[in-house]
């Protein structure tokens, strides 16, 4: 039976889509008409959206040591990383989707007893990408085995983000054909004459602290990918 490990987890989702070129810079309303001599144009916002389950991960965990002698703290830091790397890399895991993000040494003092030298931390922060997210429960596991058991956050994503949203960019003009036919009455010819891109912003963030397993897919949840158009027809 392997022992447990507390650690937080932070699952953070965040899909930002920046137009560039139009800008909504007041709320706008979903259908503007105007007249221009004998010209009569609409402009309809078209939107679209897709809740979407993510598939890959970025596991981030830290390695700490304490001793009197900063030397002794270092390399035990250090030779439970090369453990720690080695064992991922045996289990499946591309040595390419493995890096190491901060070393840093320090003295830590108990002030509490007057600004007392309790010995010198060196501490390890690396990372990890997986593509199965089946992966996550043994990866951890194998890390606990090397004696890593702080588990700093887990964040999810979406591998294929862009292909989706180019797809609800799609949806969303339709959206817009549709409203303006509504609007304009399904007999009326309209002549698209500009589509706008509008900014989208969307963001989720799980916090959970955890001492279940990881393969609870309640712990990841979904994202939602909005789309948004602003399309103008001649009438």
């Amino acid at each position: 039976m392997k022992n447990w490990i507390k650690y937080s987890i932070v699952a953070s989702l965040a899909i930002c889509i920046l137009g560039t070129r139009c800008i909504a810079m007041q709320p706008a309303p979903i259908m503007a008409v105007s007249a221009l001599e004998n010209e009569t144009t609409i402009s309809v916002y078209g939107e679209a959206e897709r809740e979407v389950t993510p598939d890959e991960a970025k596991i981030r965990v830290s390695i700490q040591n304490l001793d009197m002698d900063p030397k002794v703290s270092k390399d035990a830091t250090l030779t439970q990383f090369d453990k720690a790397i080695n064992s991922l890399v045996q289990y499946g895991i591309d040595k390419d989707c493995i890096s190491m993000e901060r070393f840093s040494t320090y003295p830590s003092y108990d002030y509490q007893n007057g600004q007392t030298l309790i010995g010198y931390y060196a501490i390890l922060d690396f990372c990890y990408n997986i593509d199965n997210l089946a992966d996550i429960q043994p990866t951890l596991d194998i890390l606990n085995d090397n004696e890593v058991v702080v588990v700093d956050s887990i964040t999810f994503s979406v591998s294929n983000e862009k292909d989706i949203y180019n797809e609800l960019l799609t949806e969303a003009v339709q959206n817009a054909n549709q409203k303006a036919s509504e609007i304009a009455g399904n007999d009326t010819q309209l002549i698209t004459t500009q589509i706008c891109e509008e900014n989208t912003y969307y963001c989720a963030t799980l916090y959970k602290n955890v001492e279940a397993s990881t393969t609870d897919t309640n712990l990841i949840g979904n994202v939602t990918i909005q789309a948004k158009v602003k399309v103008t027809y001649n009438l």
